[in-house]
């Protein structure tokens, strides 16, 4: 009985274009550009003034419910901030009917209120003393 050799020859070749196309299809990928949205955001800035050495803080009431990451939920999250001061600006129901959609920042220290990277169209401020109940 003889033994034929096996054909390596052809599949080899097949081995070696499979491998060829492989790597045609895989190009597309190896050269890919991240992108990201770098582009300047809508952003406000408050400065207070007159308020030295007081303790207080500061929130946009927006007339959207919801706005950029923000909205008007009812549920507290310690990320959040302060619960009590929170509370303050949750319970607070404005005449010209804004939402407060939990953004707020002390601003004792830099008599500056900065909201940053969020839709802010049509809003107002508000700002209240830990010291006090009553929003302005």
């Amino acid at each position: 009985m003889t033994l034929s050799k096996p054909a390596w020859g052809v599949n080899m070749k097949k081995r070696i274009l499979a491998a060829v196309m492989i790597f045609i299809l895989l190009i597309p990928f190896i050269n890919t550009k991240a992108s990201a949205d770098s582009a300047p955001k809508p952003s406000v800035v408050v400065k207070i003034k007159e308020l030295e050495n007081e303790n207080y803080y500061v929130t946009l009431l927006s007339e959207k419910e919801s706005t950029g990451p923000w909205s008007s939920s009812k549920d507290y999250y310690p990320v959040y901030g302060s619960r009590e001061i929170w509370e303050k600006f949750n319970s607070y129901s404005d005449s010209d009917g804004y939402y407060f959609v939990g953004y707020f920042s002390d601003c004792s220290k830099n008599d500056t209120f900065r909201c940053t990277s969020t839709r802010r169209a049509g809003s107002k401020s508000s700002s209240t003393f830990p010291s006090t109940t009553a929003l302005s």
